[in-house]
C-alpha cells in the first residue's frame, strides 16, 4: 500500500464531535503506519481543541490569513500530501484547492442543514461534493449527497474508566454545544421534571443563558470528558438534528445508558437494551423515558450499563472505518475514478 504524509483538515476551535473523531482517527491511522498531522483553518488563541491535541501529543499546525492565502497553501500542500477534510468549511476549501490534482477525501459530519450562512455553506458543500471522495457518518447525510459517498461508522477507542451505576440519587447529563440544534433548551427544561436527581452539562454555546434558574451543574468545556461521562448514570441527547454523535459512543463505551430522540442515525446505536430511543419529537415523551430509566431497579440499570459497553466493544471500535479511509486514500493516490468505491 502506497503511503504519503496525510493531513486531517478542519476549521475547529472548540472540542466537539468532529474534533473528537479526528483525534480518534489520528491514532488509528498512526497504528497503520501513516504519517499524520492536523491542520486547523484558523488561529484561535483560546481553543479547547488545541488543548486536546497537545494532551494527546497529536502534531498540528494552524493556517491563518485570507481565504486566498489558505487556498494557495492547501493547493501547494496537495502536491506532496493527502488531504482529508472534516466539516463543510474545510471540505469546500480543500476541494477547490485540489482542482486538477489528486482528489481530497471529505468526511461529512453535519446532520443539520442550518439556517442563513450555515445553510449556504451546506448547500455549497453538497454542490461541490462530486469533486472529492466522500465519506458520511450517517445515512441521512449520505442521502443528502445523493449517494456519492460511503457511510462510515463513527467510533471510539475502548474506555479506560467504566461506569458503576448509583443506587439512589442518579446523575443525568448533556454534553455538546449549547445550541438549538442540539436541543440544549430542552435539556434545561427537562431538568425540572426530576429535581431529586443531579443534572450536569458539559460544553458551551449561545444557549448558555438557558441555565439561569435551572438546577443543572454546568461544568463548561472539560479536558477529561470521557472520565466525566463515566461518572454519569444517564446521557440525554435531546437533539433536533444529528449525524451520529460521538458523545453517545463515548458514554456507552464507559457503560452509560443513553436516552435520545430518534434523529440522524441514532437508531443504528440505541434501543431498549442500552437506554431508550424516542421516535416523536415531544419533550413529554423524552421526560417519560428518562423517568422510566430512573425508576428501574438497580440490577436492571447495571444490565443496561453492561449492554452499552459490550455493544461498543463489539461493533464500534473503528476497524471498518479505518479500512474504508485507507481504501479512499489509495483511490486518491492512484487517480482512479471513485465510482466503484461508492457501490455499497
Amino acid at each position: 500500500m502506497t503511503k504519503i504524509p496525510l493531513v486531517l483538515v478542519v476549521d475547529g476551535k472548540d472540542f466537539g464531535g468532529i474534533e473528537a473523531h479526528i483525534c480518534q482517527l489520528y491514532h488509528k491511522l498512526v497504528a497503520e503506519s501513516w504519517q499524520v498531522s492536523v491542520m486547523i483553518l484558523g488561529c484561535y488563541p483560546k481553543s479547547s481543541f488545541k488543548i486536546q491535541l497537545k494532551l494527546q501529543k497529536i502534531p498540528f499546525f494552524e493556517l491563518s490569513g485570507s481565504i486566498l492565502h489558505k487556498w494557495q497553501r492547501l493547493k501547494s500542500l496537495n502536491q506532496t500530501h493527502l488531504l482529508h477534510s472534516h466539516g463543510y468549511k474545510a471540505g469546500i476549501l480543500c476541494r477547490l484547492a485540489a482542482l486538477g490534482h489528486k482528489p481530497v477525501i471529505s468526511t461529512h459530519h453535519a446532520g443539520e442543514t442550518g439556517k442563513g450562512r450555515i445553510w449556504a455553506y451546506n448547500q455549497l458543500d453538497t454542490l461541490l461534493s462530486p469533486l472529492s471522495i466522500n465519506l458520511a457518518v450517517s445515512r441521512p447525510i449520505a442521502a443528502r449527497l445523493k449517494q456519492r459517498c460511503r457511510i462510515i461508522k463513527n467510533f471510539v477507542n475502548p474506555a479506560q474508566v467504566h461506569n458503576t451505576p448509583n443506587r439512589n440519587q442518579l446523575h443525568i447529563g448533556f454534553a455538546g454545544r449549547y445550541c438549538y440544534d442540539k436541543g440544549f433548551d430542552r435539556f434545561c427544561r427537562l431538568s425540572s421534571t426530576l429535581p431529586m436527581h443531579r443534572w450536569h452539562s458539559f460544553g458551551d454555546g449561545e444557549l448558555k443563558h438557558c441555565l439561569t434558574g435551572s438546577n443543572i451543574n454546568d461544568h463548561g468545556h472539560v479536558t477529561n470528558l470521557r472520565e466525566r461521562l463515566a461518572a454519569l448514570d444517564l446521557l440525554v441527547i435531546p437533539s433536533r438534528y444529528e449525524g451520529l454523535p460521538l458523545v453517545a459512543l463515548e458514554a456507552m463505551a464507559a457503560g452509560v445508558a443513553v436516552v435520545a430522540f430518534n434523529v440522524g442515525d441514532l437508531s443504528r446505536l440505541i434501543d431498549d437494551q442500552v437506554g431508550a430511543l424516542v421516535d416523536e419529537q415531544e419533550e413529554d415523551l423524552l421526560a417519560s423515558a428518562i423517568a422510566h430509566y430512573c425508576a428501574q431497579p438497580y440490577q436492571h440499570r447495571v444490565k443496561l450499563s453492561h449492554n452499552a459497553r459490550a455493544r461498543i466493544e463489539t461493533h464500534w471500535l473503528g476497524q471498518e472505518t479505518t479500512a474504508l479511509c485507507q481504501q479512499a486514500y489509495q483511490i486518491s493516490l492512484s487517480a482512479a475514478k471513485p465510482a466503484s468505491f461508492y457501490r455499497w
